[in-house]
């Protein structure tokens, strides 16, 4: 028995009077931490894909042009005061790679 899109899951102790009587279904959960870029990773990737133009000047003023540290779009996290972009953030730069390649690529 699979969950399907109208289902709701809610998670409750297994020892709550609440789960007597409840047919059960059991998940495993697995944590998983998400791959993070520095800003140079992301520069280095753009260069290989051929924007040669492509600079850690132009990461920031794409950043900050899209107000992309706002933790609303989950594009990064700080930690120990050093900023880690997602693959999400990488994917939308190389978007913006693409939607500009002719004055990005050589």
């Amino acid at each position: 028995m699979g969950v399907t899109s109208d289902q709701v899951v809610e998670f409750i102790k297994s020892d709550s009077p609440l789960a007597e009587g409840i047919e059960k279904t059991y998940a495993i959960l697995k944590e998983t931490e998400k791959r993070k870029y520095l800003p140079s990773e992301i520069v280095s990737l753009m260069k290989k894909k051929g924007y040669d133009k492509f600079s850690i000047n132009k990461h920031t003023e794409l950043w900050k042009s899209r107000n992309a540290k706002d933790p609303k779009y989950s594009f990064g996290v700080l930690i120990s005061k050093t900023w880690y972009w997602y693959e999400t953030w990488l994917k939308e730069v190389q978007k913006h790679c693409e939607e500009h390649a002719d004055e990005l690529k050589n």
